[in-house]
Order: structure tokens, then sequence, then C-alpha cells
């Protein structure tokens, strides 16, 4: 969904701002839309930091309206069940064009996936100029889960995914290309059927344990 919300890259221009507490609401009714078809294993990927604000309500409401369990993934995040480490646990590697970094890579590789990659602009002129850096909230972010410990902006819009280069074609066709096998090694990398297999049992725990246990003191 990408007009949920956009937390502190609301200073990007076109940013849409829907709220935590009116987006969960939306992925509720889906949940429960599919639910009532028969999707009991609901898996909900997330590609944005703050979108946790959004989609952790979901599942927690959700379970306990309905004591079925679905899953929220971060997809920056993605993990081998059981395991514990990142599925992705080596150094990114070096990005082609000096100055970019793999992150970059992988952006430019999504609007490769997308089939947006000529979106990408080239052979820019001029150079971002120099803004104020946030005293003080970089301090703030480890004591919690960064944007859900304090609310923030960035200070210029270029600061999320780096300013702007003026990259040729070649080398944008240099980045796509890292960034899309960045996003297929990490999508080859992750055991989702281990994730089902996990909610599986989780499900029938929940329905077989706590349900007769405890079911009567559940809001019904």
């Amino acid at each position: 969904m990408a007009y949920f919300f956009p937390d502190a890259t609301i200073v990007g221009r076109g940013a849409v701002h829907v709220t935590p507490s009116e987006g969960t609401p939306y992925l509720m009714a889906v949940a429960r839309s599919l639910l009532r078809q028969g999707f009991r294993r609901q898996v909900y990927i997330t590609g944005h930091g703050p979108s946790f604000q959004t989609v952790s309500p979901l599942v927690r409401q959700f379970y306990d309206e309905t004591h079925v369990p679905i899953v929220h993934l971060e997809s920056s995040a993605f993990r081998r069940p059981g395991s514990g480490a990142p599925a992705a646990a080596a150094a990114p590697p070096e990005s082609p064009v000096p100055g970019l970094s793999a992150f970059d890579a992988m952006l430019v590789g999504a609007y490769a996936i997308a089939g947006r990659l000529q979106d990408v602009p080239v052979n820019l002129a001029g150079s971002v100029p120099e803004h104020a850096a946030n005293p003080g909230v970089n301090d703030l972010f480890p004591l919690g889960p960064q944007s859900g410990t304090i609310g923030f902006y960035m200070s210029d819009a270029t600061d999320h995914g780096g300013p702007a280069r003026a990259i040729t074609a070649e080398q944008r066709a240099a980045l796509a290309r890292l960034g899309v096998e960045m996003i297929e090694q990490a999508v080859r990398s992750f055991e989702i059927k281990g994730v089902l297999q996990a909610m599986r049992e989780h499900d029938r725990f929940t329905q077989d344990h706590i349900l007769p246990a405890y079911g009567w003191m559940f809001a019904r």
C-alpha cells in the first residue's frame, strides 16, 4: 500500500500522509475479508521502517478478535525461522557508482523490477545545497524502535536514500543490475515455508490449548 504512513519522509513533495490509526482499520477490513474466504495464514510484508506502527496493531488486534494468528514481516530484516540471524549476513556488496551505496542500488533495482527504471533521472546538472542536521535525534533512536521512539522529520527531502547524483544511463543500468540481484538473493534466501509452518503450529496450539483453557475470559 503505497499511500500509508510516510513518517519523517512527509517532507518529500507529493507524500500522502495517512496516519497509523487510519491505516490499521483499513488493513483490518482486508484481513477480515481474506479470513472469510478461508485464508488463515496471512503474511503482511512491509518495506518502510515506520510501517510497523500501522501493521503491528493489525496483527495484535486481529488475533484478539479472531484468535487466528497473522504475521508481519519487515522486508529489510528477513530472517530464517529459528536461526535468530539475518538471512543475508554477508557485508553488502560495493556499489558500482562512487558516492552511492548498495542501499541506493536496491532502490534503483526496485524501479527496474517494477518496469520503471526510466523514472530514475540521469545526467542531472547542479549540486545539492547543504542543509542543517537535526541535533539530538540520533541519540534518541537507540532508546526504542527509532520512529516509534520520538517524532521527527527529515531535515531535507534528500536525506532519505541519499542526495541526487549526476549519474549516467550506464551507471543507472549498473546500479539496477546490482540492486535486482540483491533483492532476488534476499527473496531466495527467505524460507517462507518455515514461516508458514510455524504459523500453522501456532494456530493449532491456539485452537487446541489456549482457547479451551482461557477462551471464556476473552472478548467475544
